[in-house]
């Protein structure tokens, strides 16, 4: 997960609309978000659109002038929900299989986080194996918690931050009970804002920190929904 803040200006947090799907599929695509290497716009059209209808999608927008430019995207059960969307739309579906074939070879760049690393435990982070938690757990009440970003002209306000508390926020609204996050090591602006948001981060062996927080009713941070 990414975390990138900024000057806020007049911005609205609120879930994603209909009207807003295309242009936010753009803005994750540009924003370096990646679902198994993939990162275009036709790969998170129809995740934008699955957010609009299936309660384990969540897409928060941080909205300025009625254009979206910042978005905060999680997934719950995510096991079950991304073996439905390959299901559902068969050519991404083949794409991502190609994709994580590539990277359990060795082909590509995507392999890059999951190498063994000794690089130091960056301050705040815990040993591997302190959470008896990790990424490959999947249920409806474990969320995935895949980015966290704001556009470069809005960064510096806190944006990131608000948009997190109200991912967490709907999260639990849905009846999710603990979010799961994924950061490269050298990561360091995420990784401050994770733990100063409450994430344990916790060393895995690899360049990639996993993140684990227990989550809590928050109706007053939930985002708009009007």
């Amino acid at each position: 997960m990414s975390a990138q803040t900024g000057a806020s200006g007049d911005i609205r947090i609120r879930l994603l609309r209909e009207e807003d799907v295309e242009q936010t599929a753009r803005l994750i695509a540009a924003g370096g978000t990646t679902i198994s290497g993939l990162a275009d716009a036709g790969v998170f059209l129809p995740v934008c659109r699955d957010a609009l209808g299936d309660r384990r999608v969540v897409m928060v927008l941080a909205v300025r002038a009625g254009e979206p430019v910042g978005y905060a995207f999680a997934v719950s059960d995510w096991q079950e929900y991304w073996r439905g969307f390959a299901r559902r739309n068969p050519g991404i579906g083949l794409r991502v299989a190609w994709s994580r074939l590539a990277d359990r070879v060795g082909i590509g760049s995507s392999s890059g986080a999951r190498r063994p690393t000794d690089e130091a435990t960056p301050e705040g982070v815990v040993p591997v194996g302190t959470t008896g938690r990790h990424w490959g757990e999947s249920s409806p009440t474990i969320g995935k918690v895949i980015d966290v970003v704001v556009d470069p002209s809005c960064r510096g306000g806190g944006i990131g931050g608000k948009l997190l508390r109200a991912m967490f926020a709907e999260l639990a609204a849905r009846g999710v009970t603990r979010a799961d996050c994924r950061t490269e090591i050298d990561n360091a602006s995420s990784i401050r804002m994770e733990i100063k948001a409450g994430w344990t981060m916790e060393m895995t062996g690899t360049r990639s920190l996993f993140g684990t927080i227990d989550l809590e009713r928050d109706p007053d941070g939930e985002p708009d929904r009007a």
